[in-house]
Formats: structure tokens, C-alpha cells, sequence
């Protein structure tokens, strides 16, 4: 679903979870005139799709994270994947894959993107095997790519071609 202005609290909060914060590239502890300001960004900004994440019945949906496409380059065809689930009941059930397939989806079907793309810190394991699980593929080592927890921290690149991913979503006969 679309974010909405009363979500800014929950995800101010969430970004700034020591669990989800480590996982970012957010440098710094996020206020909520930080989140205002990205938020009223997001309106005239053609290369950032971000969505809510929902779960529970029908009738009584909740929040649980936040999911989308970053810096979008829309000639080449290509965008970042960005993803975090909020509640910690809800992380470690494949919820993270299911959602990468949706994104995926949509990526591919819906804006005709070629590639989705992400960088995650190599400290990251659960992370690794999320976008691994989604179909995605290792491609690289940045190294010292990240300032992050005071020092510089290597990262992996992960990569998904829309024939990779059109394979994987087809059931073989």
C-alpha cells in the first residue's frame, strides 16, 4: 500500500531499532523532522517507489515494514531494492522473500525494469540468504564501501535480471 503521514513515527522508530539501524545506510539516528522531509521528497521524486507492508486479516491489516525501489534509472532500466520488516515477530518467517517476489513483480511487469539490484553489508547473513532465497545473485564485493558502526565496512552486491527472475516466477511443465 502507499505510505501515509501517520506511518512517519512507526518508521522513524523502526529505522532506529539498533537491529534495523545496523542494516542501513543511515549514518545517524533518525528524528522525525528527518522523516517529514523525506517523506514530502517522495512527491516530486520520478527515481523513489516506496511502499507499506501489510499483515493480518482483511479486516484489521497492520503495518509491518516498508518495501520499495530506489534510485531508479529509468533509461538503463535498473533499480535498488530496499527492504525491512518492523516488528520483530514478524522477521525470520519468509516474509523477506515473499515480499522480494511481489517487488519484483511489479518492477518487472508494472515500471518494465531490466534489473533490481542491492547492496548489503557483509555482516549481514540473514539478509544474504533473503535476496539468495528471492533468486537474486552474488555479484560483487565493494570494499570499504560503507562507513557504518565507525568504521568502513565491505559490502555485497546482489543482482535479479528480468529473464532470471521470469524463469524462476514460470512453473516448469
Amino acid at each position: 500500500r502507499a505510505l501515509e503521514r501517520e506511518d512517519l513515527r512507526q518508521l522513524r522508530d523502526w529505522r532506529n531499532d539498533p537491529k534495523i539501524f545496523s542494516r542501513v545506510r543511515e549514518y545517524r539516528l533518525l528524528s522525525m523532522e528527518d522523516q517529514e522531509l523525506w517523506f514530502n521528497s517522495l512527491i516530486d521524486d520520478h527515481k523513489t517507489l516506496m511502499f507499506g507492508v501489510e499483515a493480518g486479516e482483511s479486516h484489521q491489516m497492520e503495518l509491518i515494514g516498508v518495501c520499495g525501489l530506489t534510485h531508479i534509472d529509468w533509461v538503463c532500466r535498473k533499480a535498488e531494492v530496499s527492504i525491512y520488516i518492523g516488528p520483530k515477530d514478524y522477521r525470520g518467517k519468509g516474509l523477506g522473500i515473499e515480499i522480494l517476489d511481489v517487488l519484483a513483480k511489479y518492477a518487472f511487469k508494472e515500471c518494465n525494469l531490466n534489473r533490481l539490484w542491492a547492496e548489503i553489508f557483509t555482516g549481514n547473513s540473514a539478509s544474504r540468504q533473503v535476496f539468495i532465497k528471492g533468486g537474486y545473485s552474488e555479484e560483487g564485493l565493494l570494499r570499504n564501501h560503507a562507513y557504518k558502526g565507525g568504521f568502513c565496512q565491505d559490502s555485497f552486491i546482489y543482482g535479479l535480471l528480468r529473464e532470471e527472475w521470469e524463469k524462476k516466477a514460470v512453473p516448469s511443465a
